[in-house]
């Protein structure tokens, strides 16, 4: 059987600066019928073979990975789970979802499934069994329970975060720019590339 995505929204409860660590505690799922009409019991979660590589994702993409989940279990009827970004600068997809996710502007969640058993329901299907292949951020929503009910940074380094990463933004914008210059005239690069960026002209 194919996996299943299934997004749901994750509305900020709380957001606590803490010791600065890059984590979000999320309720994955819930046992509400989401938009398609589906619902997965979170009994029947097959949570073993996650344990082991727990990826975070952007979007699904298995490409894009942006953190791991560091803890993850079913507690009254919801699966949740407390995610932990990678270090800032590792990765830019993963600084930038951090950072929208802090401002509230990415609020969906999303499991990625193996579906084993189901059964049908009045408006769709009940999956009574599922393996848990991944979590993503994403920003399409389906199911309206999931929430982010913690978050952890200190204002100083989300200062300093926010900095480093409007830099780099900066840095690339600059070099694409100069990349399409030097594509219509090389000459013209060697009198503005600025310091850093080294000419490999011929």
């Amino acid at each position: 059987m194919n996996n299943v995505n299934k997004d749901l929204v994750a509305t900020v409860k709380a957001a606590t600066a803490a010791n600065g660590n890059r984590q979000v505690r999320v309720i994955a799922s819930t046992a509400a019928v989401d938009r398609a009409g589906d619902v997965v019991d979170p009994n029947g979660w097959e949570l073993g073979p996650y344990r082991k590589n727990p990826t975070v994702l952007w979007a699904h993409d298995h490409d894009r990975v942006i953190g791991r989940t560091i803890d993850i279990g079913v507690t009254n009827g919801r699966l949740e789970a407390t995610i932990e970004f990678l270090k800032a600068g590792v990765s830019t997809t993963a600084d930038i979802v951090y950072q929208q996710v802090l401002e509230g502007a990415v609020n969906t969640v999303s499991v990625g499934f193996l579906p084993i058993t189901s059964t049908p329901i009045a408006t769709g299907r009940k999956f009574t069994k599922a393996e848990l292949m991944e979590i993503s951020f994403c920003a399409v929503p389906a199911n309206a329970e999931a929430l982010v009910i913690g978050k952890t940074m200190t204002p100083t380094d989300r200062a300093a975060e926010l900095r480093a990463l409007r830099a780099r933004v900066e840095r690339e914008d600059r070099a694409a720019e100069i990349a399409e210059m030097r594509r219509a005239d090389g000459g013209i690069i060697r009198k503005i590339a600025p310091k850093g960026l080294a000419w490999r002209g011929k």
